[in-house]
């Protein structure tokens, strides 16, 4: 009789362990889902809202410790593409109750291991940030780590919360102009913006021009190597002058009139009155330094838009005030 007792205890304990497995598999797992969008939006940044379902998204999943692979011993690596209708991963990604981190960035190539080293809390990304840059084809470097549903007051990332809003972050600046006349006669079309940066020891970066290492932490965003410049220096800007008045300072108003931008790795210069703009006008070179005291912190992921005054010869700056992407109206400059 103990023997048959015991035996039914076992089969029973077998039988209760299989209906909790049973359980587990369906209620630990769940597909995750991404819905990437950008942090701010900015109809002059060349990567959007309106655009980014265009991009191909690198991500990496890790457990929470950031640098071991949520799945093993498979490595959760993945591409992100959008269908048409809705973000799908190139592999079906199954969350169970443990926490997971995503890594995530844009653009991606083909061939994601030609620009990548590291994985996980490591991954980076390399950056092509050339002294010289065509202004419509600037590339805008998107990064996130994110390990709630939402950036801000989400879930954990897990079984239970599967639907993950992922915000891409801006790793680059964007310096941008609103270029107005004022009593001038010629056709106002501007071909080329140069930033320059006449310190002792410039602080605009670029890539190096022999094994460039310029590179994004996908993890934080942070960006090191390449190689310090005094120059910048955006070409083919294809735009003409045709606000002769422009009262408004208003951030949104002035965003919807910028004629000329460019993307530089994010900069700080102890004297901003070493920073000067050279805009190539009508075939002429109109130069202005800013002026105040103090210096200049072009942050990543801000806009800055300055507002550019051409009327005759002389050239000064009315005022200048840098302020971040939320209220950027960056004050006037003036070409007299």
């Amino acid at each position: 009789m103990k023997k048959i007792i015991l035996s039914s205890l076992v089969i029973a304990s077998l039988c209760t362990s299989c209906m909790k497995n049973n359980e587990i598999l369906t209620e630990r797992f769940s597909e995750a889902k991404l819905m990437p969008t950008l942090n701010s939006v900015n109809s002059k940044s060349l990567i959007d809202d309106s655009n980014i379902t265009n991009e191909t998204i690198r991500v990496n999943v890790s457990k929470i410790d950031g640098s071991t692979s949520y799945l093993t011993p498979t490595e959760s690596k993945y591409t992100l593409t959008h269908s048409g209708t809705n973000w799908v991963l190139s592999d079906l990604l199954y969350l169970s109750t443990e926490k997971a981190v995503i890594y995530a960035y844009a653009p991606t190539p083909a061939d994601p291991a030609t620009v990548e080293e590291g994985a996980y809390n490591t991954l980076t990304r390399k950056l092509d940030v050339q002294a010289t840059l065509d202004m419509a084809n600037q590339t805008d470097y998107l990064w996130s780590c994110q390990n709630k549903t939402e950036i801000s007051a989400g879930n954990d990332i897990n079984s239970t919360n599967p639907q993950i809003h992922l915000t891409m972050n801006h790793a680059l600046s964007l310096v941008s102009f609103v270029i107005y006349k004022e009593n001038y006669t010629g056709s106002g079309a501007i071909s080329q913006v140069k930033i320059g940066d006449l310190s002792a020891s410039p602080s605009l970066t670029v890539n190096k021009a022999v094994d460039n290492d310029l590179k994004m932490s996908v993890a934080t965003g942070a960006i090191t190597g390449g190689e310090k410049t005094s120059l910048v220096t955006v070409v083919n800007v294809g735009n003409s002058i045709t606000e002769t008045s422009l009262a408004s300072e208003d951030t949104e108003v002035l965003k919807t009139k910028v004629n000329a931008y460019t993307l530089i790795v994010p900069t700080t210069i102890s004297d901003k009155t070493k920073v000067q703009f050279t805009f190539t006008i009508d075939s002429k070179d109109y130069s202005v330094t800013l002026s105040g005291v103090g210096g200049l912190n072009w942050i990543a992921g801000q806009q800055y838009i300055y507002k550019v005054k051409l009327s005759g010869t002389q050239m000064s700056i009315e005022s200048v005030n840098v302020t971040p992407w939320t209220n950027n109206y960056s004050g006037e400059v003036v070409i007299n």
